[in-house]
């Protein structure tokens, strides 16, 4: 009986090899020598797009003055506190000032547009000197539509824009 165990014992020792060595066998035929060779061209093809995919959604790809780097909210109420200063020491009169995120343009992950909506009456050399300084504002304001009209002795004005801020930071 003893003789018997160790039999038993021995021809399972041996089936496990087998059993080892057919797994082993197999794997190897499973994955060719190239593999792993292959498998780093691809990965290093994937890191080198991840870089190109980076660069062309970065802020930093806008020139430094194209867009705000502070959060659309302060950026919001820095412009809105700029136009309402220049337009009272203008002594123009303000009817709307509008700055605030505009949900029609949706830019992903990298910028965030703030919609600008303008409206004021009053002299015509204040009204051009309030858009002078608009005009040298940084980050730049881009202009939508401009509309200046005449009111016999004043001029009215209408302005809509963006401003874009990093949306980022």
């Amino acid at each position: 009986m003893q003789g018997s165990g160790l039999s038993i014992a021995l021809a399972a020792g041996m089936a496990v090899l087998f059993a080892a060595s057919i797994g082993l066998s197999l794997a190897a035929l499973a994955k060719p020598s190239e593999t792993d060779a292959r498998i780093s061209v691809r990965q290093q093809k994937i890191r080198a797009l991840e870089q190109v995919f980076q660069a062309r959604t970065s802020p930093r790809l806008y020139p430094a003055d194209a867009i705000c780097r502070q959060r659309p909210d302060q950026a919001a109420a820095q412009l809105r506190t700029l136009i309402t200063g220049q337009a009272q020491a203008a002594k123009l009169a303000v009817t709307a000032v509008e700055i605030g995120s505009d949900p029609q343009a949706p830019l992903g992950e990298t910028l965030a547009p703030l919609r600008i909506q303008l409206t004021t009456q009053g002299a015509y050399d204040a009204t051009l000197s309030l858009m002078a300084t608009m005009a040298r504002y940084r980050p730049m304001i881009f202009v939508d539509a401009v509309d200046l009209s005449s009111k016999t002795s004043s001029v009215s004005l209408k302005f809509s824009g963006h401003l874009y801020c990093a949306a980022e930071t």
